[in-house]
């Protein structure tokens, strides 16, 4: 016997897996602070899942550099992948497009819940089975692509649910996954203190579900000298020193940055 778990959007599941989950689904939509503990009034089930909106997660996505271009070019290949390889032909060849893989995207999961003899065909002919059958997605489709997908097909207020209750309860996993909640977070780099402060506020002001993503620069207990030369420096530092980071650097809107140069992101 196992446990299994699966993402739940609006009813519909999909990545489903027995006795454990989908460590890169939870580090690249959701955080630590996402995930709930709640018992219902005069009820003894105690839930234990990461809860978020569809908005909100394509908003974490989108500021890793997933984009509609990015997702629609990666589906494409994805696709020709898999009809190269299996000399896989649809039945409605003609119709198929990214805009139509996104209306049985947003179909399936406005029905509610999943119904699974739709699904049960990995290598089917009729496109829209193929699609359901394959969690919506294409094989050999990135991640961060298939899930931007399906949070841009659908409303950004419908809830995003990776229920891990049972394989806790099972003694499957760990039994606080939040803490193992993992990202590279984007590095922000400025002139000075007072940018950073605005920055920051800014942020939490207006995406406040974006704040554990970023890290920046701590004047407050460093020597770092706060200098449009100096951040020209550092961001020279971080790119030869091969860091993996996403990196930002925001300079102020004056004359003083004039022959600088940044070299490109290995990226």
């Amino acid at each position: 016997m196992g446990t299994f778990c699966e993402l739940t959007i609006n009813g519909y599941d999909i990545f489903e897996i027995k006795n454990s989950y989908q460590s890169e689904v939870i580090n690249l939509i959701f955080d630590e602070s996402d995930f709930l503990v709640e018992q219902a009034v005069g009820d003894d089930y105690i839930s234990k899942k990461f809860v978020s909106q569809a908005g909100v997660c394509k908003k974490r996505l989108e500021i890793y550099g997933n984009s509609l271009s990015k997702s629609k070019a990666d589906f494409n290949l994805a696709l020709k992948k898999h009809k190269d390889e299996y000399e896989n032909t649809f039945d409605n060849e003609k119709e198929i497009s990214f805009e139509y893989y996104q209306e049985i995207i947003r179909a399936s999961i406005l029905s509610g819940e999943k119904k699974y003899d739709e699904c049960d065909d990995y290598f089917s002919t009729n496109f829209e089975k193929f699609i359901k059958s394959n969690d919506l997605g294409v094989p050999y489709q990135r991640l961060e692509c298939l899930l931007w997908s399906i949070f841009d097909s659908i409303d950004k207020d419908i809830e995003i649910v990776y229920d891990l209750t049972f394989i806790i309860e099972s003694g499957w996993i760990t039994t606080q996954p939040e803490r193992e909640v993992d990202f590279q977070k984007i590095i922000i780099l400025t002139e000075g203190k007072t940018d950073t402060e605005f920055i920051k506020k800014g942020i939490n002001l207006f995406y406040p579900y974006l704040n554990s993503r970023y890290h920046f620069m701590d004047f407050e207990n460093s020597n770092y000298e706060s200098s449009a030369s100096r951040l020209v420096q550092t961001v020279k530092a971080f790119v030869g020193s091969g860091i993996k980071n996403k990196i930002v650097a925001l300079f102020d809107n004056d004359t003083a940055k004039i022959g600088h140069s940044i070299p490109p992101s290995p990226d």
